[in-house]
């Protein structure tokens, strides 16, 4: 599973991206390193050296999946699904 750890080079953050890296996982990192430290970054990460407050910068990172996928009619949602838009300024059955 893809996993993304917002403060992954922090103290905590460090360790839960450890833990999953040992359980197979893809992980993300998301930290300016403001407070974390570049050696609490595991190798097998992908690390991102963003802020968090940088929507902009986050697009190319974060995809929702309802957004991406729309309304499907199976669940759980699987990257093989294919793509179905939504665009989030709709407003599905109200009178503008």
């Amino acid at each position: 599973m893809k996993i993304i750890v917002t403060g992954g080079a922090g103290f905590i953050g460090s360790h839960i991206v450890d833990a999953l890296v040992e359980e197979g996982h893809e992980m993300h990192i998301i930290d300016d390193i403001s407070a974390g430290k570049d050696e609490n970054i595991n190798p097998k990460a992908i690390m991102h050296k963003l802020d968090i407050r940088d929507g902009e910068a986050l697009l190319p990172i974060f995809a929702s999946s309802f957004a991406v996928y729309g309304n499907q009619d199976t669940l759980p949602i699987v990257e093989s699904m294919i793509p179905s838009p939504l665009s989030p300024y709709v407003l599905h059955g109200s009178q503008v």
